[in-house]
């Protein structure tokens, strides 16, 4: 079976920036529980892309601008982030 991992991504000291690794270290207890690996990853995308193995289900918890309301939440697939690659920008 695949495993499913979860990452939390985000820079813990840029205040809302941190968001995605706060959530994920929140709930990390709980998913493990299910046999949810979980990596709180910050801002080390190389440290991230060792952890994924072939065939892991992904789920990346991180912030961003989508001019949405604050605190909502939105699925991206990883195709739809793939096309909108060169829009996104960290600020």
């Amino acid at each position: 079976m695949n495993r499913l991992l979860v990452i939390g991504i985000g820079s813990l000291i840029m205040m809302d920036d941190g968001i995605g690794a706060r959530v994920a270290d929140t709930i990390k207890d709980k998913l493990q529980e299910h046999d949810i690996a979980v990596l709180i990853g910050e801002t080390d995308v190389q440290y991230c892309l060792n952890e994924i193995r072939t065939g892991d289900f992904l789920v990346i918890i991180d912030a961003a601008m989508l001019e949405k309301e604050p605190g909502s939440v939105e699925t991206v697939s990883l195709l739809d982030a793939k096309k909108s690659h060169g829009m996104l920008r960290s600020r």
